[in-house]
C-alpha cells in the first residue's frame, strides 16, 4: 500500500495548530474572581448606565448611552470609555456582531492572558499589563422583555469585558516612543515575556507606551503559540532591532 507523504504531514500540521488553538484561545473555566465584584466600584454604576437602554445594540447606541469609542471595531471588538467610571474601559462585542456567538470565551482568554503577564512581569518596573473582568449585564437587560428590547439576529450579549485604563499614549507619540525609548534592557526584557508566553502580536497596538512612561500589554490573548520577534523589528530603531 502507497503512503501519501504529503497527506501525513498535512494531518500532522493540522494537529499541531489545533492544539496550539485550543490552548490560546482559550480554557472555558470560569472562577469567581473572574467576574467583577459586587463591591467593585464601577458595578453599581455599569448596571445603572445598561438598565437605561440596549446600550450594546450597535455602535450609535454606545454612543447614545454615553460612551466614547477608543478603538474598533477590531474583529468586532470595540474598546469604550465612559465619563462615569474613570479609570476602567469597556471592551466589548455589539449585538449586530455576528461572527462571535459566544462572548465569554475570547473575554475568558484575555483575562487568562493578562494574568499570566502579570505575573511574569512582576519584576520588570518597565512594563505593566491591565487587570480585568467579566461584567454580566442585568437580568432585567437578558430577559429582552422590557419595550423596545427586540430581539436582534444574535440576541442581546451577555457580557462585557472590564479592564484598567493604562492611559496609553496616541498613536503617534507611540510610534515615536518605539523607535527612540526602547534600550537593551527593555528589549531583553521583552523577549524573556514573549519566549515564556509564547505570545504572538507583540507590536505597537498591542504594546503601547503609556503617560507614566511605563509600556503597557494592553492585549495578551494570544499566548502560548509560536512566538513571532520579527513582528518587531520594522518599528525598532536600526540600533535596537533584532
Amino acid at each position: 500500500m502507497e503512503v501519501d507523504l504529503r497527506n501525513i504531514f498535512l494531518i500532522f500540521a493540522l494537529f499541531v495548530y489545533s492544539a496550539n488553538f485550543v490552548d490560546a484561545v482559550q480554557s472555558t473555566d470560569v472562577f469567581e474572581e473572574d467576574y467583577l465584584a459586587d463591591d467593585h466600584p464601577v458595578k453599581s454604576i455599569l448596571d445603572e448606565i445598561f438598565l437605561s437602554s440596549r446600550v450594546l445594540k450597535s455602535i450609535g447606541s454606545l454612543i447614545k448611552a454615553g460612551f466614547e469609542i477608543k478603538s474598533g471595531p477590531n474583529r468586532g471588538v470595540i474598546v469604550a470609555a465612559h465619563p462615569e467610571i474613570p479609570g476602567f474601559l469597556i471592551k466589548t462585542y455589539t449585538d449586530d456582531y455576528s461572527e462571535v456567538k459566544d462572548e465569554l470565551i475570547p473575554f475568558l482568554g484575555r483575562i487568562k492572558g493578562s494574568l499570566l503577564c502579570r505575573n511574569e512581569i512582576k519584576d520588570m518596573p518597565h512594563f505593566k499589563c491591565p487587570r480585568k473582568w467579566i461584567y454580566t449585564l442585568p437580568d432585567r437587560v437578558l430577559q429582552r422583555k422590557k419595550k423596545g428590547f427586540r430581539r436582534s439576529r444574535r440576541g442581546i450579549r451577555k457580557y462585557v469585558l472590564v479592564v484598567e485604563d493604562m492611559e496609553i499614549e496616541d498613536k503617534k507619540t507611540n510610534l515615536a516612543c518605539w523607535k527612540t525609548c526602547f534600550n537593551e534592557e527593555i528589549l531583553r526584557d521583552l523577549h524573556q515575556v514573549i519566549t515564556n508566553l509564547s505570545l504572538k502580536d507583540v507590536v505597537p497596538w498591542n504594546l503601547v507606551f503609556c503617560k507614566d512612561g511605563r509600556i503597557a500589554f494592553v492585549d495578551t490573548k494570544r499566548y502560548h503559540l509560536r512566538a513571532n520577534y520579527k513582528d518587531l523589528s520594522p518599528y525598532l530603531s536600526p540600533e535596537m532591532q533584532l
